[in-house]
């Protein structure tokens, strides 16, 4: 039976969900992130390296189960009709787009 660490919304602060999976390493076999990985209202946190975050643990990690969160949907798809507080700009959302494609 497999064993779970389940995320939830964590809003770019990725380096908090880096801790986390070190201090729970050997305790899980799979991941599950429940959205909204994206809008940090901390305008200091960068969503295109969010992005490139997210899919460096998703190639590292074939084990790890995303759910997309309503504040992920205004970067992934187009126009927007999802828009959430936090959103950082159109100027961030075709390098997002395009590195959550693959």
């Amino acid at each position: 039976m497999a064993r779970y660490l389940i995320i939830p919304d964590f809003h770019q602060q990725t380096s908090s969900v880096d801790l986390l999976l070190e201090r729970e390493k050997g305790n899980y076999d799979e991941v599950c992130s429940l959205g909204d990985a994206w809008d940090s209202f901390d305008k200091s946190t960068d969503a295109v390296a969010t992005a490139r975050w997210f899919v460096e643990k998703l190639v590292n990690k074939p084990r790890w189960n995303p759910i997309i969160g309503n504040h992920d949907l205004q970067y992934m798809f187009s126009p927007y009709p999802f828009r959430c507080s936090g959103y950082q700009g159109d100027d961030t959302r075709h390098e997002i787009h395009q590195l959550l494609r693959w």
